[in-house]
């Protein structure tokens, strides 16, 4: 292989793609895309239509690099409109655990219809043949939920996903009809209790007499709109027989103008034709494979899994490890290490490649899908990488296997604020993934064989080698190789999938030709992946780390919540803002320290200048800010902070480090002058009230993050 380019002279222009529905905010003002080529983007103002403005696609990367556009993916979709005028809630991660498991659970019985219609052509919508399907799709969930758990039976009483009554063919057609108007939006499934009023249970009655006939029109046979209103007539006239025998009103038959615009609501334009014409004609006409495999965008379909890697690795720092003695080096434990991945289905480049000492959960699966969409610039810096690994964006498509990790709610959650689609082959078509499982053939021949530990594919191929006597790296060092391999070895190889193109290349021309949709902002990723902590709203805002985050919308929740907890979501790479979860969204919340610019600083330099500060100031019950700033800039920008950011080999940060921390380190920590920032009584117009029982109240989601002690061990 050739030497590889520099970082600096490697580095190429990223060409994002937007769509017509997306919302873009420059500066302040509000634009939407019109047109894009080979120079950049054209953007319409929203506000002056006629006011049209050019970027090109170098100004657009700055952009995104500086922080300065923000991205509302179909915003202007009419799903995400319709929302509004009833919610603010865009995202899934914003409704509480009960109402995310309703959704997630509506969107398996569509995905698996779907995916039953799209498999057997003699499949239909009706009331017979979705009632078969529906006992299918509800036994294959409750045979799913029960693989889950081991086996084991539910407790009797106990309730959970596979006891809940499944939906009727009339219910199910309409979760299909507004999942498909959505795009398969799974937030176009939200239960509408909110906006339930009175019923007018006559025209009720008429309607689901109509629909059962409506819903016949989506049949191989292909009855006419008129045969079926006839039909519909005289069961009608027979059931008002009846009821006029027994004394009951009658049921108004619609019109027919009214029941051949309800056929056009039973079934969308798609599937349709799929019933009435079949498969093959629907991808005729309609030119669209739903997940197929024909892929021909960067990020229109990645894959992810966990690979144990086959290595043993020592739970110990490689320095430390050269210092000690054959004995005490006998005691050091040795394991294996997970590895997640994701891997671009069109240009074989990985997006994410994350090395885990603790076995898959749904925390290394978000963690993994974080590293996918977020740029990789200053983590292969810090690994010693050539070449640059600038491979970032929003994925259409993840598949994945059906594996616990991957079907929580909160992993579900995170792939769905995405705007992505989650994709789950049918159990033994491992050629579905066979890129990612191919990859991982790869990793094995030609990275990890290189070292001495292998536990190698079976006790035949490894014999007498003793794996755990002749481990001799570390989970840090095996992280960082690795992701120098990857970016300058495998990236910048041949590859036998791409006809011998190398993917970095394959990854240049195809991002050149189509540009990959944006990775989420700042505020939205902090939305989606931030860790979630519970604070209460007090007359200085919410403290976190010892630093208090205040606004005007922050002390109206209060009004609001009185001294019930909030969730709060902190980003560990970016301290000036945190997230607060409210009835209506996700809330940002800035700092309220004058004079203390914390843009950019993460955790780990932040926790490092306290410690800092506690040791030289152990007597000083306040700091100035200017001490904290000068603490600030003499930790930022060297090579110890470099690595921790990069998380080469560390433990998933969690909820309970965060607590942990606050609960010791900044039990005491407080700013002096100026620290308060703008008076409370700026922010708080009257004492907040009390709500009523009825109030405020909903189940907080925690996600089940591994507790450690990185914080503690890396900076003692």
């Amino acid at each position: 292989m050739p030497d590889s380019p520099t970082n600096a002279d490697a580095y190429e222009t990223v060409r994002y793609r937007f769509r017509k529905q997306d919302r873009i905010t420059i500066g302040g003002i509000e634009y939407v895309p019109f047109s894009t080529d080979d120079q950049g983007h054209v953007f319409k103002r929203l506000a002056a239509p006629d006011v049209s403005e050019g970027f090109s696609h170098a100004e657009i990367q700055t952009l995104f690099r500086t922080e300065q556009i923000r991205v509302d993916p179909n915003w202007f979709s009419t799903t995400r409109a319709s929302l509004r005028t009833w919610t603010n809630s865009t995202l899934l991660s914003e409704l509480d655990d009960k109402e995310q498991a309703i959704v997630l659970w509506r969107q398996s019985y569509c995905d698996r219809f779907l995916t039953l219609e799209a498999r057997d052509q003699s499949i239909s919508r009706s009331d017979v043949c979705m009632g078969r399907s529906i006992r299918q799709i509800t036994a294959d969930l409750v045979a799913d939920a029960l693989e889950r758990k081991g086996g084991k039976k539910r407790r009797c009483g106990s309730s959970g996903e596979e006891s809940r009554t499944p939906p009727s063919p009339r219910t199910l057609r309409r979760w299909l009809k507004v999942y498909a108007a959505s795009g398969y939006d799974p937030m176009s499934l939200r239960t509408a209790y909110q906006r339930s009023g009175s019923i007018d249970r006559k025209s009720v009655d008429a309607t689901e007499i109509a629909e059962r006939f409506a819903a016949q029109y989506a049949d191989s046979r292909r009855p006419t709109k008129c045969m079926l209103f006839l039909a519909y007539e005289t069961a009608l006239t027979d059931i008002n027989d009846a009821r006029r025998s027994q004394g009951e009103p009658v049921i108004e038959s619609l019109s027919r103008r009214t029941f051949e615009r309800l056929i056009n609501k039973v079934t969308d334009p798609f599937h349709l034709c799929v019933a009435r014409e079949g498969w093959k004609a629907a991808k005729k006409r309609f030119g669209i494979v739903r997940n197929g495999l024909h892929i021909l965008r960067p990020l229109e379909r990645v894959e992810m899994d966990e690979w144990n890697v086959s290595l043993m690795t020592l739970l110990t720092k490689a320095g430390i490890w050269a210092t000690l003695t054959p004995e005490q080096k006998s005691m050091v434990v040795r394991s294996r290490t997970w590895l997640g991945a994701v891997i671009d289905t069109a240009t074989r480049c990985f997006l994410g490649l994350r090395l885990f000492s603790e076995s898959p959960s749904s925390a290394t699966a978000i963690a993994t899908l974080e590293m996918a969409v977020s740029d990789k610039t200053e983590l292969s810096q810090a690994a010693g990488a050539r070449t640059p690994w600038d491979m970032a964006g929003t994925m259409e498509t993840i598949a994945m296997d059906s594996g616990a990790a991957n079907i929580a709610i909160w992993t579900q959650a995170a792939i769905s604020d995405l705007g992505a689609t989650a994709f789950y082959p049918p159990s033994g078509l491992a050629e579905m993934r066979a890129r990612i499982e191919r990859s991982f053939r790869t990793l094995q021949t030609g990275f990890t064989s290189h070292f001495p530990g292998q536990t190698f594919e079976n006790i035949v191929r490894r014999g007498e080698y003793d794996s755990e006597g002749n481990a001799c790296i570390d989970l840090e060092e095996l992280n960082r190789t690795l992701i120098c391999w990857v970016v300058d070895a495998y990236h910048n190889l041949p590859h036998g999938g791409l006809f011998g193109e190398t993917p970095r290349n394959a990854w240049l021309r195809l991002t050149s030709k189509y540009g990959v949709l944006p990775p989420p902002d700042r505020h939205r990723q902090r939305h989606i992946f931030g860790i979630p902590c519970e604070r209460r709203i007090q007359n200085r805002g919410i403290r976190v780390f010892g630093i208090h985050y205040q606004s005007q919308q922050l002390q109206q929740l209060r009004r609001v919540v009185g001294q019930k907890p909030v969730i709060v979501r902190v980003d560990r790479f970016d301290l000036s803002s945190v997230s607060v979860k409210t009835k209506e969204g996700w809330l940002s919340v800035p700092p309220a320290v004058d004079g203390l610019d914390l843009a950019g600083v993460s955790y780990w330099e932040w926790i490092a200048a306290a410690k800092d500060l506690q040791r030289q100031h152990a007597d000083t019950a306040k700091l100035s800010i200017p001490v904290v700033r000068q603490a600030l800039a003499e930790i930022r920008g060297t090579a110890d902070m470099a690595m921790a950011r990069a998380e080469l080999g560390s433990p998933i940060l969690g909820t309970d480090d965060f607590e942990r921390l606050d609960q010791t380190l900044f039990r005491t920590f407080s700013f002096g002058d100026g620290s308060e920032g703008v008076a409370d009584e700026d922010f708080l117009e009257e004492p907040p009230v009390t709500p009523a029982e009825d109030g405020y109240s909903e189940e907080h989601p925690t996600v089940p993050l591994n507790a450690s002690d990185v914080a503690d061990d890396f900076f003692a």
